[in-house]
């Protein structure tokens, strides 16, 4: 059983977690609030997560791939726009402890390629090699990688690949506000799962063909459409 875990996502919430991040006022001629991390308590959230996605699934830690982002992605090549709004530094703490788990064997981490990309290529390779796994993943992005997806909720979803494809074709026309993907102008998330709803996806080149379409009546061309 190979459990693909978004470490990044977990580390994050490992790491802002009330017991992690104290603040804490420094009592001087003008008060001087500061902010510390304990960064011991952090691991072990980190590590309790683990275990219980370990323990559901009837694996070994060893089965655990941790994958993290190393920063600069393909996508920001591709669009100033990617994620620009991420400004926001992480948590004190943080970056050492992800230092400390990229160690291990299995922690994965590539400059081009996000976690959750990572998570995307080893599920499709364990899937062709037919090999038990599931995504460790709280991103909605996963919801176009057929399979098993659990997160701390310990809920598990089934993303068949039916869903997952159509998933896909709609997160190109709307786009991700959050991650600064614009996706189609004026088409929001209920107008795209209208598109998507008539499309049939074994006609992968008409559904293509329809979403080239759709980016043409707003005055983008086929490229625009491609980089979405």
């Amino acid at each position: 059983m190979k459990l693909p875990l978004d470490s990044d996502m977990l580390l994050m919430r490992a790491c802002t977690t009330p017991e992690v991040q104290v603040e804490a006022c420094i009592d001087a001629a003008n008060d001087i609030w500061t902010r510390w991390a304990d960064r011991k308590k952090a691991r072990e959230v980190y590590w309790e997560h683990v275990d219980r996605f370990v323990e559901y699934y009837e694996a070994d830690r060893t089965d655990v791939i941790h994958c993290f982002t190393q920063g600069s992605t393909f996508r920001k090549q591709l669009s100033s726009d990617y994620k620009w709004n991420r400004k926001k530094p992480k948590p004190i703490g943080y970056s050492s402890l992800k230092q400390e788990l990229c160690e291990m064997p299995n922690a994965v981490m590539h400059d081009m390629v996000e976690a959750d990309d990572l998570l995307g290529i080893f599920a499709t390779q364990l899937k062709a090699r037919k090999e038990n796994y599931a995504v460790l993943s709280g991103d909605k992005d996963l919801k176009q990688i057929p399979g098993r997806t659990m997160w701390i909720d310990m809920e598990e979803v089934y993303n068949s690949q039916e869903s997952a494809t159509r998933q896909f074709w709609l997160q190109t026309l709307k786009g991700d506000s959050t991650d600064g993907v614009k996706g189609c102008p004026s088409i929001g998330e209920k107008r795209a799962e209208e598109i998507v709803s008539g499309f049939d996806l074994e006609d992968e080149m008409g559904c293509w063909k329809k979403v080239v379409e759709q980016f043409g009546k707003k005055g983008k061309d086929e490229a625009f459409a491609l980089q979405q």
